[in-house]
């Protein structure tokens, strides 16, 4: 139902070069984001997929709270690099 509610908030923006962009109020419940991130989502799981190569310099950082990602209790450093 929240996300239901964040997609009434779109509306249709046409500038006045005549393109079309979309704008969403902010509230208390925020900016239409769950709906900009499902957008976001979808789009992404659209695109084609790459693999993606990296090397480490073999050097292991501190284990600082700044190795933390918010939210998810989740490290950036999932390999431990």
């Amino acid at each position: 139902e929240v996300l239901r509610a964040d997609l009434h908030k779109l509306r249709k923006v046409v500038t006045p070069l005549g393109n079309a962009r979309f704008d969403a109020d902010s509230d208390s419940t925020g900016h239409a984001d769950r709906t900009w991130a499902a957008f976001m989502g979808l789009y992404a799981g659209a695109m084609p997929t790459t693999q993606m190569e990296f090397q480490t310099t073999g050097v292991l950082r501190q284990n600082t709270t700044s190795d933390y990602v918010g939210g998810f209790g989740g490290r950036r450093d999932v390999m431990g690099y």
